[in-house]
């Protein structure tokens, strides 16, 4: 199996002009979800799909029905949402993959019918399925290898066995933090809860994709766990030209950001039948803004810790809260580069790792500066005959180092 070159991170020049490339070839294979035998190869139009980091990405498109070879086609598919895979194909090379989940027709006696498909990556067939037993993860494994053993479990119903190769030997880095949690039978939760118990844990927390690829006539979905992409550092970026950004953009919200801070952490009950009372950590004021004029803007959020003791539940809070601080205060940026791929070898499966970026002279709002960026925490694909290829990329600047 060949894995496309994994970059650490990529450069790019906006405004450059590029030499005129043949526009890529896509097409979308059905697959049989548990089997990966091929249903059809299916002419999707108007296809979106994206990645992310440690969730599921989305996939859309649609069939357009103008005559009863069509029609059976996409009536077959859409009887069969939730049992098929998509495979999409740029050229040779297989980009992304994920399972049909919802199929919408909309029929008229006046022109074509069309059908909308929507689908999501793998990632998301964890959220499909409940765990059967009390589940005691070991505290005495790392984050990154319960997430291997989350998936390996599930995956030992061969009713839920979709291929995703799952082993220690995956593990990009190990994040050295141990979360000791218990789930029961009862609390009704899936997998996929359970691993957003270990990749939104503020102190511990990693990050995970399933990365997709083709050797031959076979595909292969690869579990990636890893220490935080955020805590992986920038060496000797590789430099990648060709790239040109003919948009980018800021968003800068402060629906979650604020100048004051706590958090509520709910505990276990001393005694059966007892409800426990939440605590509360100190409260964080982020004295800089309040100098420079900024009013007060409270931020505050509720977490579990019945995993641990009340005074344990203190510090815990404390130290979220302080990292709240340093995450939300003042101005929160959300930068998104439209990029042109030209003949860059970008790969969807690098989504979670840093780019760097070169803004133009010509750029008012950063000329000339070259800037180590973010992880990039999604990518936007949609493709389309006859327009640019055109990848969107989206960092969130508060993805920091817990320190």
């Amino acid at each position: 199996m060949v894995e496309p070159e994994n970059r650490l991170s990529l450069f790019a020049e906006p405004h450059r002009q590029t030499v005129p490339v043949q526009a890529p070839v896509y097409r979308y294979l059905v697959c049989d979800l548990l089997t990966d035998k091929l249903w059809n190869s299916v002419p999707f139009t108007g296809v979106k799909f994206d990645r992310r980091v440690s969730r599921p990405g989305d996939f859309s498109g649609s069939l357009l029905i103008s005559n009863r070879e069509q029609a059976l086609m996409a009536d077959n598919l859409s009887r069969n949402c939730g049992r098929l895979a998509v495979w999409v194909m740029r050229d040779k090379v297989l980009w992304w993959g994920g399972i049909l989940w919802n199929a919408k027709a909309g029929i008229s006696t006046r022109s074509y019918d069309t059908v909308a498909f929507q689908g999501s990556s793998f990632e998301s067939y964890a959220y499909r399925n409940e765990i059967d037993v009390d589940w005691a993860i070991d505290p005495s494994k790392d984050m990154t290898e319960k997430v291997v053993d989350i998936w390996a479990v599930m995956q030992t119903d061969p009713h839920a066995n979709i291929g995703v190769t799952t082993s220690y030997a995956n593990i990009a880095e190990q994040r050295g933090a141990f979360l000791e949690v218990a789930f029961l039978e009862s609390d009704q939760i899936s997998y996929g809860e359970m691993l957003e118990k270990h990749t939104d844990d503020p102190l511990n927390g990693i990050d995970y994709t399933i990365s997709v690829y083709q050797d031959g006539t076979d595909r292969f979905k690869i579990l990636r766990p890893t220490a935080a992409f955020k805590d992986l550092p920038v060496t000797s970026p590789a430099v990648i030209s060709g790239y040109r950004i003919p948009s980018w953009s800021i968003n800068r919200d402060t629906a979650d950001m604020g100048t004051r801070f706590r958090t509520w952490v709910d505990t276990a009950a001393s005694n059966v039948g007892e409800d426990a009372k939440p605590v509360s950590s100190n409260i964080y004021t982020a004295d800089d803004l309040y100098a420079e004029g900024w009013p007060r803007l409270d931020v505050s959020t509720q977490l579990d810790g019945a995993f641990v003791s009340s005074t344990g539940a203190i510090s815990y809070g404390n130290f979220y809260a302080s990292w709240m601080k340093r995450k939300q205060s003042g101005i929160r940026d959300v930068v998104t580069y439209d990029v042109d791929l030209g003949t860059t070898q970008w790969h969807p499966n690098q989504i979670g790792q840093k780019i760097v970026v070169k803004h133009s002279k010509q750029d008012l709002w950063r000329a000339g500066e070259t800037t180590i960026e973010y992880p990039v925490v999604a990518s936007f694909a949609a493709p389309e005959r006859g327009t640019p290829e055109r990848v969107t990329f989206t960092f969130d600047n508060t993805r920091e180092v817990f320190s």
